[in-house]
């Protein structure tokens, strides 16, 4: 949003509604920015990946903590 011509973050803030960042989305994906189809057609992004690879062959989802499994009635914390 801030990347439109003028936009500021206070004004970002004061007249950006949700609605209104829907229908701006919306028709950006049937006529995106000329910046984003310029970085699209010289490839920036597209080969992104989802994850960096640590230096000990870890990726960032391995040692990213995860939810919790989810309660079961009846089961005590710890598998006891």
């Amino acid at each position: 949003m801030a990347s439109f011509p003028g936009w500021t973050w206070e004004y970002i803030d004061e007249f950006v509604t949700l609605p209104r960042l829907a229908a701006i989305n919306a028709y950006h994906a049937l006529n995106p920015p000329v910046h984003l189809m310029i970085a699209r057609y010289l490839g920036f992004g597209e080969s992104a990946k989802p994850a960096e690879t640590a230096e000990g062959g870890l990726s960032l989802f391995d040692v990213a903590p995860r939810a919790p499994a989810p309660f079961k009635p009846g089961a005590l914390p710890g598998g006891r």
